[in-house]
């Protein structure tokens, strides 16, 4: 990690609630948390509710998990979806909501939990 980006992860770590959601604790309304997200950043549905629905799949068969972050005002939230495949994990998609500076650093937070 790029040691200007440690504080930044550090920080979020402290501020936020950190959720995995994987093949061991599927939840599809948490799922649907990541694609009403999605939504709302972008201003407007970009996608097919069946891409989503495959990746929810996906994640149900083990094969993706997603990191669910959120400030502990509840205001600042983010959703950042991972494959996983052949022992090896692959960003593939991730939103935030509503993006200011305060919300710096969840993708950097996300990214290291991954990794982890």
């Amino acid at each position: 990690i790029r040691r200007r980006y440690r504080p930044l992860i550090n920080r979020m770590a402290e501020s936020c609630d950190l959720r995995i959601v994987d093949q061991s604790n599927y939840d599809v309304a948490l799922c649907e948390d990541y694609r009403r997200l999605h939504r709302l950043a972008a201003g407007r549905e970009t996608r097919s509710r069946k891409s989503f629905e495959v990746m929810y799949e996906m994640i149900e068969k083990g094969e993706a998990f997603l990191i669910l972050l959120e400030n502990r005002q509840k205001k600042e939230k983010g959703a950042f979806l991972f494959y996983q495949v052949n022992g090896f994990v692959h960003y593939s998609s991730g939103a935030r909501y509503p993006i200011s500076s305060a919300s710096e650093g969840l993708g950097h937070l996300a990214f290291w939990q991954a990794i982890q």
